[in-house]
């Protein structure tokens, strides 16, 4: 979600502007999805927030993709900055792909978010944020020690996003 703010106030014709666009994104990337899964979790039907099961996994990534391609129209629609869009667009690329990948082998969705959004940063703010890669490492480690993925999900997942949602907004921005 924060992410989807500084590319949006970055990018905004203003500041304000941004801050609107950013709340159509953040809500239908982030928001819901979030909502979804913590209300599923909190009502029993999957393990946790982090929706363990493989298989559990494909009605909250279905209705992420869905409200991405909902919030992904107001926005293209409604005159938001390329910049946004091609984001939002690289997102729900990744997201359609992580769904099907994860119906067959438990790929770490948490390890391709960070290296994707530190791929967005370097393309949109510069080289510093190659500084980020620590924070790649950070999140994998972490879901290693809990035992959620093996090196090979995490390093699977982080490839992934770096490739799929850097690459894809690198070209359409």
């Amino acid at each position: 979600a924060v992410l989807i703010v500084a590319v949006a106030v970055r990018t905004g014709s203003t500041p304000l502007l941004g801050l609107l666009w950013a709340l159509v994104a953040a809500g239908s990337c982030v928001g819901l999805p979030v909502w979804f899964v913590a209300r599923g979790a909190a009502g029993g039907q999957w393990d946790t927030h982090h929706v363990r099961g493989r298989k559990d996994r494909l009605l909250p990534l279905s209705v992420a993709v869905a409200s991405i391609v909902g919030g992904l129209a107001v926005l293209r629609f409604g005159g938001a900055p390329r910049q946004l869009v091609a984001l939002v667009l690289a997102m729900l690329f990744f997201l359609v792909l992580v769904t099907a990948i994860t119906q067959l082998w438990k790929i770490s969705i948490h390890a391709a978010v960070s290296a994707g959004t530190v791929a967005i940063l370097i393309t949109t703010f510069g080289p510093w944020w190659w500084l980020g890669i620590g924070a790649v490492a950070a999140v994998s480690w972490s879901s290693y020690e809990l035992g959620d993925h093996t090196p090979a999900q995490l390093a699977a997942g982080a490839a992934l996003g770096a490739a799929t949602v850097g690459g894809m907004y690198a070209i359409l921005v």
